[in-house]
């Protein structure tokens, strides 16, 4: 076996490989210097492969603020409220708000309900389901809303 090619990467060692394999050509690979071996009579076969494929060796540069955000990130992902950054939501922005979400979420839920009785084929169970629900909504929204009032005082 003649050493063929020494590869930068363990991915590109990787990639061709499973490319040789493909082809059905006999080779080595020691995985831990990157070196790709195979027999003498398909040295050329495998080097034109490997030319072919057009392999990028070049290092790759790392955008240091990415690293940092990440690590930001990693350092403090189980930990309650931290926000890493991005756009606040309005709704979380103005919970002053949250009053006038409870009204539009009952007089929409209504407005659903209304349409759910008045339907050829009504159901007892899907009113009171769709009822249930939009109650606990209305509710989260004045009980947050309640929340915030207090806080300010």
């Amino acid at each position: 076996m003649v050493e063929v090619k020494r590869f930068k990467f363990t991915s590109n060692l990787d990639f061709v490989c499973q490319g040789l394999k493909d082809k059905g050509i006999l080779f080595e690979a020691d995985w831990e210097n990157n070196i790709l071996y195979c027999e003498e009579k398909d040295n050329q076969n495998v080097f034109d492969f490997i030319n072919s494929l057009n392999l990028d060796e070049n290092d790759v540069e790392v955008d240091e603020s990415i690293i940092e955000g990440y690590k930001e990130w990693d350092k403090n992902m189980y930990n309650p409220g931290h926000y890493t950054g991005g756009n606040i939501p309005f709704f979380d922005k103005e919970k002053n708000n949250y009053a006038l979400y409870g009204f539009i979420t009952i007089i929409s839920g209504l407005v659903c309900l209304i349409e759910i009785v008045n339907a050829n084929k009504f159901r007892k169970s899907v009113f009171w389901i769709l009822f249930l629900i939009i109650f606990l909504i209305c509710f989260s929204f004045f009980y947050q809303h309640y929340k915030f009032k207090r806080s300010k005082k």
